[in-house]
């Protein structure tokens, strides 16, 4: 009963260090963090998870950066599978918000990272990643957000190349009325 969980070990940009990601939340409260095996010391399937990934001698804790964010994100396509980008909605600050102001863009192989950082009175959403149907390369696609200008109430969609994060965006569509941010949202292509 209920839905499997899947995960999956990644390599991760500090040499000895192992990630394991799941493909979702197991107590539905959001994200949690395991430092050491004396952090999982509850009953909850996450803190059961946590004290056999420990057991396994390969599991560390990591970090990415210093750049606060949430709704972390992947070309669908690679789901379950091993890969080597990754994208987060950047925001001003660790209180969470819903003060999102760009989006940062990992490469997992390299070590690196590419950011894009709206204007000042911006706030952005989630960042969904659209596959390039004819792309051949993991990060060929575009990153889509609805932002806002709260000093003139203008929403439009951002649609920023992933293959070069830091450009910003290559089109902003204008709406027609204020979009308020939303929580998550998915991208499904037409065919």
């Amino acid at each position: 009963m209920g839905q499997l969980v899947a995960v999956t070990e990644k390599q991760s940009a500090t040499p000895g260090v192992v990630r394991f990601e799941l493909n979702r939340t197991l107590s539905g409260q959001g994200h949690e963090r395991f430092r050491s095996v004396l952090d999982a010391y509850g009953p909850s399937p996450s803190d059961e998870l946590a004290r056999l990934l420990f057991a396994t001698g390969k599991v560390a804790d990591d970090q990415t950066d210093d750049v606060p964010g949430e709704f972390p994100r992947i070309n669908e396509a690679m789901t379950g599978r091993r890969n080597r980008f990754g994208y987060d909605s950047t925001a001003r600050g660790w209180e969470f918000n819903f003060d999102f102001n760009g989006v940062m863009q990992y490469d997992y192989e390299q070590g690196s990272s590419d950011g894009h950082t709206y204007a000042p009175s911006e706030v952005s959403g989630e960042h969904i990643f659209a596959a390039d149907p004819g792309g051949v390369a993991e990060n060929d696609g575009w990153l889509m957000s609805f932002v806002t200008d709260r000093a003139t109430e203008q929403s439009e969609l951002a649609i920023i190349d992933a293959r070069d994060v830091s450009a910003g965006p290559v089109a902003r569509v204008q709406m027609q009325a204020r979009v308020p941010i939303g929580f998550h949202a998915n991208w499904f292509a037409s065919e």
